[in-house]
């Protein structure tokens, strides 16, 4: 079965006067571990000075743990609509972003925040920017169908705090592959540059979805943890392709078009790749003699034994061209250039949040 499309994680790093400071990320299953947990409403948990806490608020229902990996967060009633909440608390500097990773998509609910602003994509990742020391999410009931129980479900939330710029890196078409450097796979749709999203950390196997990218002088831009680059290695009959997440690209025998991922798989895993006249790239896996293409149908890579759609280019991380890329306060600029938010996705002229336009980084608040 076909997954809904999931933008990838944003990912943040800082660097401020020569000393780094890595977001700190919340990994909910690594936290929690691997049982159902039915109230996590008393197990606050706290990394590098930020606490993460939950409480019941108006719901019936406790905000919980699931093996899946996800926290749950309740909406309220039909007639009290704020339910679950979610805070944030540094004891150092303000937090300045937070972006949650939606889990598996059901009866979502509405999520606000106390202050500042806060961006949904169409997939329920969130991105809230601001500048405060305490954040609280309120997970609420939608007004337009009240009587509907609902529920925000996030596998991942990542913070990043105040005085931190974001690292930028540069991916260039490549022509060959050079065994142990990263690359993107890629898709020209139209005109338009989107890049391969990994298997989820929450998934065994899916098809991969694309997002949008960011592109400034024919280089495509991503943040410098963004889950989107594989390591393609040179091993015995071909290549291995691995995650960012540590997990490698696989597949099973039989009639299976999707993708397995796994850190240790015993077979499947071994692929050829073989350049082609247009630039782009033929993938085939030895096992099972499919190969890699993006269905425009299902607008996802699978792995098929016929012609199903386009071939991936890929993209070479550039180690010349990684910087850091400073986050400037909003100023005037062409407002008819495209806008794109960290993630690369193509975003409306009101969002709010770190933005990208004529590649340059702004805030809008």
């Amino acid at each position: 079965m076909r997954k809904f499309l999931r933008l990838s994680l944003v990912c943040l790093m800082a660097m401020v006067c020569g000393n780094t400071f890595a977001q700190t990320v919340f990994n909910f299953s690594e936290l929690y571990g691997e049982k159902t947990i039915s109230n996590i409403g008393e197990l606050p948990q706290t990394l590098n000075g930020i606490t993460i806490s939950f409480a019941k608020g108006n719901s019936s229902t406790n905000p919980a743990y699931n093996k899946d990996g996800s926290v749950r967060l309740y909406g309220g009633s039909s007639t009290v609509l704020d339910g679950c909440t979610m805070t944030f608390i540094s004891s150092s500097k303000n937090i300045t972003t937070i972006i949650l990773e939606h889990g598996e998509i059901e009866k979502w609910g509405v999520l606000s925040a106390n202050v500042g602003n806060l961006v949904e994509d169409d997939n329920k990742n969130v991105t809230w920017t601001g500048n405060a020391s305490e954040v609280i999410f309120t997970a609420s009931r939608n007004a337009d169908n009240a009587t509907q129980a609902t529920q925000n479900r996030y596998i991942k939330a990542t913070v990043v705090l105040e005085g931190e710029t974001i690292e930028i890196y540069k991916y260039t078409k490549a022509t060959s592959i050079e065994s142990g450097k990263q690359y993107l796979m890629v898709v020209d749709v139209e005109g338009a540059l989107k890049i391969a999203q990994p298997v989820p950390s929450n998934e065994n196997y899916d098809y991969l979805d694309v997002v949008d990218a960011t592109v400034n002088n024919d280089a495509i831009e991503i943040t410098e943890l963004s889950n989107e680059p594989m390591t393609i290695t040179a091993t015995n009959g071909g290549y291995t392709i691995m995650q960012s997440d540590g997990r490698y690209l696989y597949q099973q025998s039989g009639t299976y078009t999707n993708f397995n991922a796994s850190t240790n798989p015993t077979s499947g895993n071994i692929w050829t790749i073989k350049g082609e006249s247009d630039g782009t790239f033929t993938i085939t896996n030895v096992d099972t003699k499919k190969y890699v293409q993006f269905d425009s149908n299902y607008k996802s890579f699978g792995c098929y034994d016929e012609e199903k759609g386009i071939l991936p280019y890929l993209y070479v991380k550039d180690e010349t061209a990684t910087g850091i890329t400073d986050v400037t306060v909003e100023k005037e600029f062409d407002e008819n250039a495209p806008i794109y938010n960290l993630s690369g996705q193509r975003v409306d002229k009101n969002a709010k949040g770190i933005l990208i336009q004529n590649g340059k980084k702004f805030i809008r608040r």
